[in-house]
């Protein structure tokens, strides 16, 4: 009995011990790939100031699921090692490439491993979403792509429906600028009365919203829903709401523009549009994607 309760406090004593190592050493070998994601977070290009909130707001997870955690806690799990080794090829892979997204995932991939390793599976499976929420850190691929893509849909959407209520308007894909005799690129909704011109720039584009709404909804989801699959369709909603608050942006400026001029409502309404683009697109969120969601 003795013995028993000797290794048993051996036990004891060994998975904090094992979890302070780890952490330690990762701290250590990702820390390139930390200071790497907070300069990333600063570059307007990646428009991931919300970048910032992903870390802590995975930790509040932690905590919220603290009791749960604690009776999961098992042995070590040493299967968690070959996870760990995987996350240490990405990241190998991802140094001799420069590929700072691979880095990123390999840190969390290595931190999943940790906790798999010290704490066993059943603790992993209830830190997974805090763990899949740092994925919130990696900028998206092909941004540029996806904001002339979301630029394009929703200046092509605000066209028909000017044109829809007697606003006669033309979409071109380039325009020329006579002051510095120069071609602009872009998407352009030209009123043909002369009354508003405006570039749907990729800052129109919405895409900041909807990375912006996506861990919103992550977050709603995680204190509202149970299963998996309610908060990955909830987020999945972001992208539809968001390009249609959007477009009623871009058509309430134009209607406005056509009424009391473009420079006016550019000065009031342009700078403050983005917070109501945001607002409008999280109340659809909350109210229709939560009551789609709550009859199933």
């Amino acid at each position: 009995m003795s013995e028993l309760q000797n290794n048993n406090a051996m036990k004891k004593h060994l998975r904090p011990a094992l979890a302070a190592a780890f952490v330690v050493a990762l701290a250590w070998l990702y820390l390139p790939v930390m200071k790497l994601t907070a300069a990333a977070f600063f570059k307007p290009e990646n428009e991931m100031f919300f970048g910032w909130f992903v870390a802590p707001i995975a930790f509040w997870m932690v905590y919220l699921r603290r009791e749960q955690l604690r009776l999961a806690i098992a042995n070590p799990a040493y299967g968690g090692l070959v996870l760990l080794f995987f996350s240490f090829a990405l990241l190998f892979i991802a140094v001799r490439n420069e590929f700072a997204a691979l880095a990123q995932l390999s840190m969390i991939l290595s931190t999943a491993a940790a906790v798999w390793t010290c704490c066993g599976r059943a603790a992993l499976r209830v830190l997974f979403f805090p763990l899949l929420f740092l994925l919130f850190i990696i900028p998206l691929p092909f941004h540029e792509t996806l904001t002339n893509a979301l630029a394009h849909v929703s200046g092509l959407a605000s066209y028909k429906l000017l044109n829809g209520v007697g606003i006669g308007t033309k979409l071109d894909p380039d325009a020329f600028n006579p002051e510095t005799k120069t071609t602009l690129h872009g998407f352009f909704l030209i009123s043909t009365s002369g009354s508003f011109a405006f570039q749907v720039q990729d800052v129109c584009s919405g895409l900041r919203s909807i990375h912006s709404i996506t861990v919103l909804a992550a977050v709603y989801g995680f204190l509202h829903y149970k299963k998996l699959w309610q908060i990955f369709v909830l987020m999945a909603c972001a992208v539809p709401f968001v390009l249609l608050a959007n477009i009623l942006r871009i058509y309430t400026m134009c209607i406005l523009s056509h009424r009391y001029g473009k420079e006016r409502v550019f000065d009031l309404f342009h700078n403050t549009s983005g917070l109501v683009l945001f607002g409008i697109a999280a109340l659809l969120l909350i109210r229709y994607g939560d009551k789609w969601l709550d009859k199933k």
